[in-house]
């Protein structure tokens, strides 16, 4: 009897670990992609504009989101760090972890003001206001604060397997119609960033990781094992990976014009069809799972007010700065984010190198 307790409750234990690490890789994948991501402008202006170079760019960034994502969600799990103040402590040390902590504050308010403004473009691009676009959203978003957030995991598990088949749609169009030959031999268009593609990868993935955080903490049960969750985090980091790359040269093929568009993969969909229905609704899920993220996290930093209170303030602040556009904060705002992500990154690297050492005898 007590054999066959304890073989009953291994395979609950594997079931429960087979349904975990994937609910895991998706909230990773979720957390990740927002207005920027989902509409092509942030692959746009750090990898695309570089040319054929910026594929080296993805393919740099994927690696450190499926490396980094593997290490953080492991330590999150043995650690028993279910917010992303504790995880930073962890990782940043008392000194500099503070001061990531209240940094994160403020990338949370721009990453609100990004979602808006992505909802901007978005019904802008067929025909509506901008306003209503960033109205409609944040209401969506209030409602998300006063009703919970149980239906993330649902949507983050559908949103990711149809963004990767969009994603796959407009890359194999672009393929089929200009030829892998032709994006091998893409120069940069006009003028690329400063830094190159290797300092655009690295700060892409730093500002990434540090809003990625708190929906990468929420992400974990209380019985989730460390090896599931760094399984979680190297299946989303290798999802990541593909986006990337299917992205850059799907716009690549683009050309110059759909670059320089405020929602570059909408050009991959023109006229009636299947493909800007299902562009629309991709962007939007990726908006709402990304602003009630950020909303989510932002009540967790401010637990002294009621959740209602919180998204209101946090959305009367974005929505002026949303209302200025999903291509200058990208542009403006991101870089200024990653080179502050930087310490954070670094201090991923140098905790993953101390577990690594064997303990002093």
């Amino acid at each position: 009897m007590p054999r066959r307790r304890s073989m009953h409750r291994l395979l609950d234990g594997g079931v429960r670990s087979m349904r975990r690490w994937p609910v895991v890789a998706a909230s990773y994948v979720g957390a990740v992609v927002g207005a920027g991501f989902g509409s092509g402008r942030e692959i746009a202006h750090f990898f695309a504009l570089h040319g054929t170079a910026g594929l080296a760019g993805t393919l740099l960034a994927g690696a450190f989101f499926t490396w980094c994502g593997a290490v953080v969600l492991r330590r999150a799990a043995t650690d028993g760090h279910r917010h992303y103040g504790d995880l930073l402590q962890g990782i940043c040390g008392p000194r500099l972890g503070p001061a990531m902590d209240g940094l994160m504050t403020v990338f949370l308010f721009l990453t609100v003001a990004t979602v808006l403004a992505g909802a901007g473009a978005l019904t802008g691009a067929w025909g509506g206001a901008r306003w209503q676009g960033a109205v409609g959203l944040g209401i969506a978003l209030l409602g998300t604060a006063v009703w919970g957030q149980r239906g993330h995991l649902a949507v983050n598990a559908v949103l990711v397997p149809l963004l990767s088949a969009l994603t796959l749609w407009a890359c194999g169009r672009v393929l089929v119609a200009q030829g892998l030959h032709a994006l091998l031999r893409i120069p940069p268009w006009s003028t690329p960033p400063p830094g190159g593609w290797p300092l655009a990868a690295v700060l892409y993935v730093a500002y990434n990781l540090v809003l990625a955080l708190a929906g990468m903490c929420a992400s974990l049960g209380v019985d989730t094992e460390p090896a599931d969750a760094a399984r979680g985090g190297l299946a989303g980091g290798l999802v990541l990976s593909f986006l990337c790359v299917a992205l850059c040269a799907s716009l690549l093929g683009m050309g110059a014009e759909a670059l320089r568009l405020e929602l570059p993969l909408r050009a991959a969909f023109p006229g009636p069809g299947l493909g800007a229905p299902l562009f629309f609704l991709c962007l939007a899920a990726a908006l709402w799972t990304t602003g009630s993220a950020a909303i989510s996290a932002l009540s967790l930093r401010l637990p002294c007010h009621p959740p209602l209170f919180t998204a209101a303030a946090g959305l009367a602040l974005a929505l002026p700065l949303g209302m200025a556009g999903l291509v200058w904060l990208v542009a403006v705002v991101y870089p200024l984010m990653g080179y502050a992500g930087l310490p954070l990154l670094v201090c991923m690297v140098v905790a993953a190198m101390r577990s690594r050492r064997p303990p002093a005898t």
